[in-house]
């Protein structure tokens, strides 16, 4: 069974809709983090909460054309009604692991080596 998924990604310029579809439940979640990982990733050290990351996204910008205050909206059909069955908090958590473990491969497979020349 297809599930279908709609998302509005709220970038500093744009609003971007996006629909996709998922097998069941599990699928859809892991089809938003996915989709939603590239503007997530910035060089910052990312709080904890999600919404102290949006304050800092937007205020990353001197102008952002959007007025909003969210990067990102879902919503999932299944069982003949829109739903929302993670709260953004949630999925901002796994953004943040999916993150944190490609950085911690980066680092694993290209070390950072320092010059013994410098002090």
């Amino acid at each position: 069974m297809n599930i279908p998924i709609a998302i509005n990604i709220i970038t500093k310029k744009e609003i971007i809709l996006k629909t996709l579809t998922g097998t069941n439940l599990n699928d859809c979640l892991n089809k938003i983090i996915i989709e939603l990982i590239p503007y997530f990733d910035m060089s910052i050290d990312y709080p904890i909460e999600y919404d102290d990351f949006i304050t800092i996204y937007f205020n990353s910008c001197l102008y952002c054309e959007n007025n909003v205050d969210d990067i990102f909206d879902y919503k999932i059909f299944n069982d003949n009604e829109w739903i929302t069955p993670w709260s953004k908090q949630d999925i901002y958590d796994k953004i943040l692991e999916l993150i944190n473990a490609r950085d911690i491969q980066d680092f694993i497979t290209n070390p950072i080596t320092y010059n013994d020349e410098c002090d």
